[in-house]
């Protein structure tokens, strides 16, 4: 008995206009016939040729959506027999009933070592606004021009092979190249080793740098994460003295006339978390102090890209004679969370030996991703993508700080920051920044507590600003005031 046969199809639909490629369009229409029924199990279709001239196509989009549509299970192509439609019953899950006699694992019947250095206390909220220190604006990352190349690359016949087989050397150029133009360095490929995140980077460096009770030198305020993965390596941290030009190299110099610092962990153009740009004086003592002293400068550029000025402040790494500075940026914040990447730079024998390092905390790299981004690098889309969202953020920037001004007066310092996504303020008034918290998060504001400091001398908070529009930097701003004011008129 022959299987049915169609030869109108009045319920596909296709829009010539549509963004949505034509093949996509036709796989998405027999899938939606085939899940309502309208083209039942065992349906012949009619050829390539036959629909072509139905649906007024290129042959090719036919072909390509039948690939398609075999590809994920909803037709078989059999040779010299035809295109069917395969029973698509099997594929229903079965309905699945929730286990109600389960018995939650809570204690683990052999001994761990618990970490107090890492101990957080949960920070789970619900509230409307959650304050971060600085991250990108979800909303501008490139999805689509990302996936126009990502897709370009898969589509091409034996793309993976031919990447593989270049051992990513069209990437490694391409990378090599736009560090050395955007940071005027002098660098190859083996200068460079690519990681998926800062953590990774800095725990790669730590490893192969740093021995048990080694000391390391960071500023007096400095990132909750960086240190500790310099103490969860055994290492001890010397903090070190700042004023509102950075880092105090006197101060420094102290330290290492007492001590043998194996390294300094640190942000010269945007410190984390006051946002402050080392004097290029500073710097240069700073470089001088490690020649003398012997210790090697981590340098750490995370903000790099996003920078308010004509040009960007070139790293310490650019002149990097003495081969004591190791460096470490990020790349890629405007594009999609799985092509986001981080580079430790540095002295080719030094990278060889992270490289080592990074087998035991990565598995290989995803070739279609590099070379996707090579491909981005090359057409110039990075440039003009960075310098469309630099415009944005500076009226973001520049919006938030007037209303903080405007606000709050000489109740705050506020730094300004020359790079990066983040505002410093430091209160010039006796608060408890841990009582604001609480009280804002009656007011649906979560402030976390990594972007609250709170010592001695200093009440500080790192506001990042990109995530949001202007109605919701006036209504933060307001809760903060509200809360704040209230706090006064209870002391």
């Amino acid at each position: 008995m022959n299987s049915p046969a169609y030869t109108q199809f009045d319920f596909i639909i296709l829009d010539s206009n549509s963004e949505t490629p034509l093949y996509i369009q036709l796989v998405n229409e027999f899938i939606k016939a085939i899940q309502l029924g309208q083209l039942k199990n065992g349906t012949k279709l009619p050829g390539t040729r036959k629909l072509t001239d139905i649906f007024k196509l290129n042959r090719n989009t036919i072909v390509k959506s039948f690939e398609e549509l075999a590809a994920q299970g909803w037709i078989e192509i059999k040779p010299n027999k035809g295109t069917f439609i395969i029973d698509q019953s099997y594929q229903k899950n079965p309905k699945i009933n929730a286990r109600t006699d389960i018995n939650i694992l809570n204690k683990a019947s052999f001994d761990f070592e618990k970490s107090i250095l890492l101990e957080l206390p949960s920070e789970n909220n619900t509230c409307l606004y959650r304050l971060n220190d600085g991250v990108p604006e979800f909303q501008l990352t490139e999805l689509k021009l990302t996936g126009k190349y990502y897709s370009s690359v898969l589509k091409r016949k034996n793309s993976s092979q031919k990447i593989v087989s270049n051992e990513i050397n069209f990437f490694l150029k391409q990378i090599t190249n736009y560090l050395n133009i955007t940071r005027n360095l002098a660098i190859d490929s083996s200068n460079l080793l690519i990681t998926r995140n800062k953590e990774i980077a800095l725990q790669i460096i730590t490893k192969t740098l740093v021995k048990a009770d080694d000391y390391i030198a960071v500023n007096e305020l400095s990132h909750y994460k960086s240190n500790m993965i310099f103490q969860e390596n055994k290492a001890k941290i010397i903090p070190i003295e700042g004023d509102k030009y950075g880092l105090k190299t006197d101060a420094l110099r102290s330290i290492c006339q007492t001590k043998k610092i194996r390294a300094l962990y640190i942000s010269p153009n945007c410190n984390y978390p006051t946002t402050i740009a080392l004097s290029n004086q500073r710097k240069l003592e700073i470089k001088q102090l490690a020649k003398e002293f012997g210790f090697v400068i981590i340098e750490t550029d995370q903000d790099f890209d996003i920078y308010y000025s004509n040009r960007p402040t070139m790293p310490l790494f650019t002149n990097n004679y003495d081969g004591n500075i190791i460096y470490t940026c990020a790349f890629g914040d405007e594009l999609p969370p799985g092509f986001r990447l981080n580079f430790v730079i540095g002295p080719t024998d030094f990278i060889s030996e992270c490289k080592k390092q990074k087998v035991i905390y990565e598995s290989l790299d995803d070739p279609l991703m590099m070379q996707t981004i090579g491909e981005m690098i090359a057409e110039g889309e990075l440039f003009k993508t960075l310098k469309k969202h630099r415009k944005i953020y500076r009226e973001k920037r520049d919006y938030f700080c007037n209303i903080l001004i405007q606000s709050f007066g000489n109740e705050i310092k506020i730094q300004i920051p020359k790079n990066g996504l983040a505002v410093w303020i430091e209160w010039q008034i006796p608060i408890n920044l841990f009582q604001l918290k609480k009280d804002a998060e009656k007011l649906n504001l979560f402030l976390p507590q990594s972007i609250l400091y709170q010592t001695r001398d200093k009440i500080g908070m790192r506001i990042g600003f990109a995530n949001w529009n202007e109605e919701e930097m006036h209504q933060i701003v307001k809760i903060i005031q509200q809360c704040i004011y209230t706090q006064i008129l209870k002391s």
